[in-house]
């Protein structure tokens, strides 16, 4: 009685005109609610009124979305509040909890319950046409404005799904394109729905919206029922069906072909004889890398296999001028049978840098022996001038003394022959390793590559000197001496300087180069050599030599 008392009290005082702030300090936390509510229902709207419906419709109360739309329809009742209000009292334990969102503006704190809070348990039509009744509250609202078809549509698609329901919304969807709906939402609305008449169903590209829309097929198949595969069946085929048409466009997708097999692609049960027979036969025109690609689809063997893929690849690796791989594709995805093919495609003219390194590693990953690798490579050098992919290749193929014992001379006589000189001296610099990159504080790791490069780089000159001299280059023969000199080699070089001595052609001057390598080879017994050498070896390398004497001197100066 006294709690009914109390209300009454208040709810009169509201109704005088007493100041809101002074009601609110005056009603205990847990009777604020009841006092709101009670002052609804005599005509009054207190401004904590919002913030207790929200409370209410939370806790799923059974009446309160009707106290909310009532309140909703109460002249008046979404107008801000304009009077005294402190936000510096503390919260209470209990009732509501206003914020100043909520009186400033509490149409928007309307509109979002309207979207938001949780629903009734028995959502019925009635209940869907009283929340659509609200659609220009919303529009005006900062909440939606002109999203408000959007919210709307994915409001009412939250609700129990009837039928009738997901005919209106299948509709509203398909006639206003504005409301954003996912393929997934649109197929859950349209497993309730009815199939579409034939004179409201839209054309297949206005639901698929590209040729990998698998959710897009699936809509169309629910919407048209069994008008679908025949709709679907004409639209895989348009493209082939236009193919005569002027089709000069810069985009390959654009073409028949290449719309006509991302269309099989989505759906291979469709492909009819005349299009697949067409299909396979622009297939084999396509470029290596293309083919290999139609291979990885499991849908798709009927159109390529590997055996053709093979073949066809073995027999343009010499002559195709598109790569095989592209600089991205990291590790390349070839099949295995395509090695033999592979292996002929590394030794073309017509490979680049990028695609012949990703071969390379491609091989190496199939167990191809390094020396038919560096073979490849050497190949590639000797027609083109190396850039960044092949020298990371052969910095990290030559990492090791040993590998630079078999395959260095090559390597930097190949650099020579093709004049790549700035090439050759980065590639010295990359395989020398860092003291940081190495657990050797003494630098004696270091120290062996460097020997190891000084040995392949003499190895090299002496091959050089040999080429120049059967071709009587005086010149060149004493260039390639004179930038041997100035390297720390190991004393198996002078078995080949022997060797040299005894070809015919050797005249005095490089007889006396000759010996002066011998005996600065004799009592070289540390080949401490540093890397700035390989750069004064092949400086000297480079220079034309009218005499022996003053080119005895530099070297002399340079080994100093």
């Amino acid at each position: 009685m006294a709690r009914a008392w109390f209300l009454d009290q208040v709810v009169a005082a509201a109704a005088r005109g007493v100041q809101p702030i002074v009601l609110w300090r005056a009603t205990p936390p847990e009777l604020r609610e009841a006092v709101a509510f009670q002052a609804q229902d005599a005509g009054h709207v207190l401004p904590w009124l919002i913030t207790s419906l929200r409370d209410a419709l939370e806790r799923r109360e059974p009446d309160a979305w009707d106290r909310f739309f009532r309140y909703l329809d109460m002249p008046g009742s979404l107008t801000p509040f304009k009077g005294f209000w402190s936000y510096r009292d503390a919260p209470a334990q209990s009732g509501p909890k206003v914020e100043e969102f909520d009186l400033l503006d509490p149409t928007r704190k309307a509109v979002s319950l309207l979207l938001s809070a949780p629903l009734p348990e028995n959502v019925d039509e009635c209940f869907e046409e009283r929340l659509l009744s609200y659609r220009e509250l919303m529009t005006e609202s900062s909440y939606c404005g002109p999203m408000t078809s959007v919210a709307l549509f994915h409001r009412i698609a939250s609700f129990p799904m009837t039928t009738a329901r997901a005919n209106r919304l299948l509709r509203w969807a398909l006639q206003q394109r504005d409301v954003f709906a996912t393929s997934d939402e649109l197929i859950r609305i349209s497993i309730a729905a009815d199939p579409l008449p034939e004179s409201e169903l839209p054309s297949v590209d206005q639901i698929v919206a590209n040729a990998a829309d698998v959710e897009g097929v699936a809509l169309y198949t629910r919407i048209a029922g069994p008008l679908a595969e025949e709709r679907l069946r004409a639209w895989l085929r348009a493209p082939w069906d236009r193919r005569g048409e002027d089709l000069d466009h810069a985009f390959p997708e654009w073409q028949p072909f290449d719309q006509v097999l991302a269309r099989a692609r989505l759906l291979p049960g469709l492909v009819e004889p005349d299009v697949r027979q067409w299909l396979t036969a622009e297939a084999r025109k396509l470029p290596t890398r293309r083919m290999v690609g139609l291979l990885r689809p499991a849908n798709m063997s009927w159109l390529l296999d590997e055996a053709t893929v093979a073949a066809s690849a073995l027999a343009r690796a010499h002559s195709e001028q598109e790569p095989w791989v592209a600089c991205w594709d990291t590790p390349a995805e070839l099949p295995d049978t395509l090695l033999p093919a592979v292996r002929e495609r590394v030794r073309s003219p017509a490979v680049g840098d990028d695609e012949l390194v990703e071969l390379l590693r491609w091989l190496e990953t199939h167990n191809e022996p390094m020396s038919s690798l560096v073979s490849a490579m050497l190949d590639h050098l000797r027609d083109h001038k190396p850039g960044r992919a092949a020298l990371r290749w052969l910095a990290s193929t030559l990492r090791t003394r040993t590998r630079w014992a078999y395959h260095g001379r090559d390597v930097l006589l190949a650099l020579l022959d093709a004049e790549s000189w700035e090439e050759l001296l980065k590639l010295a610099r990359d395989v020398v390793p860092s003291p940081e990159a190495t657990a050797d504080p003494e630098g004696r790791e270091r120290q062996r590559m460097v020997v190891a490069l000084h040995d392949a780089f003499a190895r090299a000159l002496v091959k050089v000197a040999e080429r120049a001299l059967e071709r009587n280059a005086t010149s060149e023969v004493l260039g390639a001496l004179h930038g041997l000199a100035a390297l720390h080699p190991l004393t198996s070089v002078r078995k080949l300087l022997h060797h040299l001595r005894q070809k015919p052609g050797v005249t005095e001057p490089i007889a006396e180069m000759i010996a002066l390598n011998e005996e600065l080879l004799r009592r070289d017994t540390t080949h401490e050599g540093r890397e700035h050498d390989l750069a004064v070896a092949l400086s000297l390398l480079l220079e034309k030599r009218a005499s022996s004497a003053p080119a005895v001197v530099r070297v002399t100066e340079a080994r100093s």
